[in-house]
């Protein structure tokens, strides 16, 4: 899998192709008779020539397919280096018996033998005129590249070549080379599977790869595709040690010490009281600083206005830098504390699994287990005992097609509390020795949450489910029946499972916690678990500005993490997971809330929440940055969970995250100019049938939005989306994204307007619109339905009115807005409402078309798109047979697509 590395970097210079043309003109004249315009090497060979790097054989002939010899090799790096440095003449050397002192490849072997670039084929010789290995060429060029001020030790950049069948054939000396020209793109499989290390390299190959390591000078590639952690050569910076701190806290501490580094305080809120006092005297900032250590609970500790620093004095709250900083609200229960089962125990359970599952007794362990106490392993999240075992993630054998909704004539709509199962699922349950506490979940009511209720019945003769509503629980999505009835919209593609019951368990990780004896079995424990079982840890007061926490860990909630309502907070460094209540961070009707270089793990729910108190209708930004996070393995399928959630802000900055392994989306976002970019959004979406990776919704009005320079990969099929745009989003610009490798629908308009999908890039990854919105109701006779389904005049109608602030302003920039009318008759006029006016140009599709359904009603401008297959595509390298490096024929009018990741 590591060798996605080389496509994925190749992936993000695409760009340039579609954003600066580049793809030779059918009147451009080649210089070589043997070299066709429309050849794939074509554009590398005309750069090595022009920069003076490669001629031809002679009579106009550059012979493309025939080897290139060791000899050839070193004069072009000669030359190359030559032409950087001015080089003097070189002074023989009899080095190699069989390179004598006048021929053409004479400097250059000397230069490269004294540069220790090459050593010879032993016994004194260098062999001038054998043809040069792929091997050979990774070794050569690697030990050139510190000339020319190349890092070739960082670690990241390093590919898995271990994955070619034919790895074995690399001999000693070329495997960390070829190893390190695989992981930049220069050297790739010749096939899917095959390195071929000792083939022979022809001209044109040299050509290309030579172009891409001149083109490399000076680039550090930031992606590396080591999952889940790895895809950037992001590395945790290193931070030097708090010596000038005001107050100390540490583990061996006491809280009557005056906080000295050599006598700290013991807690948290001692250090908060301390910093309250020495605000009266103190000029500056002041900083905490917390030794390395658990310090276990923190329980709702609050500041206030009384705790607040000022633009010019912050008050910082971090990790003195000698380890981790860890507030856990959890129970921690070790391996060594599961016992075994006792015979009468063993019945309860799956015979073919009883050996494999151990207990431990939760009573006197202060846990008051609710629908958020999540167990959490040191590698993610636990699940009850289910079945089937997997949720559906596209790869199970879950239940589908099997339920349906029940009716009763004279119910009321919240009053439909079963369903019917048939077929498998119905037989599944029939098997069951219990249905005491069993729950069901599935997609009972939307599609993009599953719904987990309690089964309060089970008739085996009709597959009659009677789910038990008493229990608050089955709202916690904050969606009554009367929203969403069982079965919504006769939903026939639902996905349910069973779980809650003991002889469920049989997988690795899955739990079953008995609710007469407080006793937790587990099917075969390691390592150490944390169920979450605490409030929320800091509470950030209206007024509590200026505060920063820099390098602290917070897990194991039952509630959100930590609550903002104070302007002007920084989180950097921080890490919070294993959350099982609403939010990691949540800052309410704030501003000005940054949060930078963290990560965020394990939270069922949503990571950062900001809900801001910009003035919408002024434009004022409200100054939110979240950028250069790490979210990955997190929501649940049962919760409608979004990594980062940016709502009503103007200006706001989302930048420059890593998002891996969501069961639901990475943003979701309102308002207007903010900018989405630079992003990376890998597996999402896994347990959500109606979502995208990056989601808004509802609002004509929240415009000029930027998604730009994303990287969008691997997500799962079905109707999940990339990019979703969904009812009424109008004037946003999606632009310079790869999208790759995305099995449902990489961008989805659905009834919008204004919209500019352009320059961006699909690689075996659809396009096309799931509904053409607001037109189908015209041609098929409803227009009433616009103002109905999809609200469309109440969104005109969140926008300034005459008088207001802000009027003149929003006149000026979006006269659309105060121009539209809903007469039918109008359809195709820009200022009618039923008209889609949007733009899909310049894009490129490899291996994909967009499909015709809705287009012509859909865009208003469709043109300048390239729409190709492997065979004929003119971007890549020779992707029939594996290779995905860049025909690079143009300068890029800029570099946008090395910025992609963590940095």
């Amino acid at each position: 899998m590591k060798r996605v590395l080389s496509l994925v970097l190749v992936l993000l210079t695409v760009m340039g192709m579609i954003l600066g043309g580049g793809i030779a003109s059918a009147e451009e004249v080649s210089p070589y008779k043997d070299v066709k315009v429309k050849r794939w090497s074509y554009e590398d060979i005309k750069y090595v020539t022009e920069n003076g790097l490669m001629t031809g054989t002679g009579d106009g002939i550059f012979a493309p397919a025939e080897t290139m010899t060791r000899a050839m090799v070193v004069t072009v790096l000669y030359r190359r280096y030559a032409s950087l440095h001015d080089l003097p003449k070189v002074e023989y050397k009899a080095i190699f018996s069989d390179v004598k002192a006048d021929k053409w490849y004479t400097d250059a072997v000397i230069w490269a033998a004294s540069n220790e670039i090459v050593n010879g084929i032993g016994d004194g010789k260098f062999a001038p005129m054998k043809a040069v290995t792929r091997e050979e060429l990774a070794a050569i060029i690697m030990r050139y590249a510190p000339l020319v001020d190349i890092d070739t030790d960082v670690a990241e950049q390093r590919a898995d070549i271990t994955v070619y069948s034919d790895y074995g054939k690399v001999h000693d000396y070329a495997k960390d080379a070829l190893s390190w020209a695989n992981a930049i793109g220069l050297i790739t499989g010749v096939t899917k599977t095959t390195l071929e290390p000792r083939g022979n390299a022809t001209r044109e190959q040299v050509a290309a790869i030579l172009r891409r390591f001149i083109e490399f000078d000076g680039y550090k590639y930031l992606l590396a595709y080591n999952a889940p952690a790895g895809y950037s050569t992001y590395t945790e910076k290193d931070y030097p040690l708090v010596t000038d701190a005001d107050i100390y806290v540490a583990l061996d501490g006491d809280d009557a010490n005056p906080g000295t580094f050599e006598k700290p305080v013991a807690t948290f809120e001692r250090a908060r009281d301390m910093v309250r006092e020495l605000k009266k005297t103190k000029t500056g900032g002041i900083t905490v600083a917390f030794k390395a250590g658990n310090y276990g609970r923190l329980n709702a500790l609050t500041f206030t206005s009384e705790d607040a620093g000022t633009v010019d004095a912050p008050i910082t709250y971090c990790a003195y830098g000698d380890g981790d900083v860890i507030f856990c609200n959890g129970v921690i229960i070790k391996e060594n504390e599961f016992k075994d089962l006792n015979e009468s125990e063993k019945s309860m359970f799956d015979p073919k699994a009883v050996d494999s599952i151990k207990k431990v007794s939760l009573d006197g362990k202060s846990i008051e287990l609710n629908s958020r106490s999540y167990i959490f392993s040191d590698t993610g999240v636990c699940y009850e005992a289910r079945f089937p075992n997997k949720y559906a993630d596209g790869t199970d054998n879950s239940f589908k097609d099997f339920t349906t909704r029940y009716e009763e004539e004279g119910k009321a709509e919240s009053e439909y509390d079963t369903i019917i199962i048939s077929a498998l699922a119905k037989k599944a349950a029939d098997g069951f020795k219990t249905t005491e506490g069993m729950k069901v979940t599935g997609m009972l009511r939307t599609g993009w949450f599953f719904d987990t209720f309690y089964v309060k019945s089970y008739d085996k003769n009709t597959g009659m489910l009677t789910f038990d509503f008493s229990n608050p629980a089955n709202f916690e999505n904050g969606f009554s029946l009367e929203q969403y009835p069982l079965a919504y919209e006769d939903r026939m593609d639902d996905t349910i499972f069973f779980h809650n019951l003991a002889e469920l368990i049989d997988t690795e990780g899955e739990y079953w916690i008995d609710p007469k004896t407080n006793v937790m079995y587990i099917y075969d424990p390691k390592g150490e678990y944390t169920i979450a079982d605490g409030r929320s840890f800091i509470y950030l007061n209206s007024g509590a500005e200026h505060l920063q926490f820099a390098g602290l860990e917070f897990n194991g909630s039952t509630d959100t993490a930590l609550q903002v309502s104070a302007n002007h907070i920084t989180f950097d460094r921080c890490k919070v997971g294993k959350i099982g209540g609403n939010q990691a961070i949540f800052a309410a009707g704030v501003n000005h809330i940054t949060v930078t270089n963290c990560e965020f793990y394990n939270f069922v729910r949503d990571g950062v929440h900001v809900d801001s108190k910009t003035n919408v209708y002024e434009l004022v930004p409200g100054g939110n940055v979240i950028e250069n996070n790490y979210f990955h393995d997190f929501g649940l399928p049962n919760f409608f969970a979004t990594a980062v959630s940016l709502r009503d802000d103007v200006g706001g900055r989302i930048a420059h995250n890593l998002f891996v392994n969501g069961s639901h989306g990475g943003v979701c976002y309102s308002g207007i100019d903010n900018v989405i970019e630079y992003n990376i959004f890998d597996n999402m979406m896994y347990n959500t049938e109606d979502y995208g990776a990056v989601y808004t919704a509802h609002d004509v009005t929240r415009r000029d939005n930027k998604i730009r320079y994303n990287l969008f990969m691997n997500m799962q099929s079905g109707a999940k989306y990339g990019i979703y745009l969904d009812e009424c989003t109008a004037g946003h610009q999606v632009y310079g994204n790869i999208f790759y490798d995305i099995k449902g629908v990489s961008v989805v308009m659905n009834g919008g307007r204004d919209n500019v999908i352009r320059d961006n890039v699909f690689i075996n990854s659809s396009f096309y619109t799931s509904n053409s919105g607001l037109y189908d109701f015209i041609a098929n006779g409803n227009p009433e339905e616009v103002t109905g389904h999809y609200n469309y005049a109440d969104y005109m109608n969140n926008k300034p009115k005459d008088g207001e602030k802000g009027y003149d302003t929003w006149r000026v920039r979006w006269p659309i807005l105060y121009n539209i009318n809903f007469d039918p008759d109008k359809v195709g006029d820009n200022d009618c409402a039923f008209t889609t006016v949007n733009y899909f140009e310049n894009n490129c599709l490899v291996n994909k078309k967009v499909e015709p359904y809705g287009v012509s009603e859909l865009f208003g401008v469709f043109n300048g798109n390239i729409e190709c297959t492997d065979s004929e595509n003119p971007i890549f390298t020779d992707p029939t047979h594996g290779d995905y490096s860049i025909r690079k024929g143009v300068d890029f009018l800029d570099n946008h697509f090395y910025k992609i990741g963590r940095y």
